[in-house]
């Protein structure tokens, strides 16, 4: 029974180091992404544009409410701690 449980903690730390991989670039990967970038950088700048722009659209009202209903509820705290 004691073999057991000197074996589990081994087993599992075999596990986990087969389960986890370590990705490394080196200069010649990084120089083909630099490149692919430069390449598809004017024709991804208009997509990129536009999807920034439709979701600041999007989501700067609901961060204005969000704080404004925040701001009511401090300001009715403060008015009734007053009271």
């Amino acid at each position: 029974m004691g073999r057991y449980f000197l074996l589990l903690p081994f087993i599992s730390l075999f596990c986990t180091s087969c389960l986890e991989t370590e990705i490394s670039l080196d200069s010649e990967d990084y120089h083909l992404i630099d490149s692919l970038y430069t390449l598809q950088k004017d024709s991804l700048e208009p997509i990129l544009d536009e999807q920034c722009t439709e979701f600041r659209d999007s989501i700067i009202p609901i961060w204005i409410d969000s704080i404004r209903a925040k701001r009511e509820e401090e300001i009715q705290s403060l008015i009734q701690n007053q009271q």
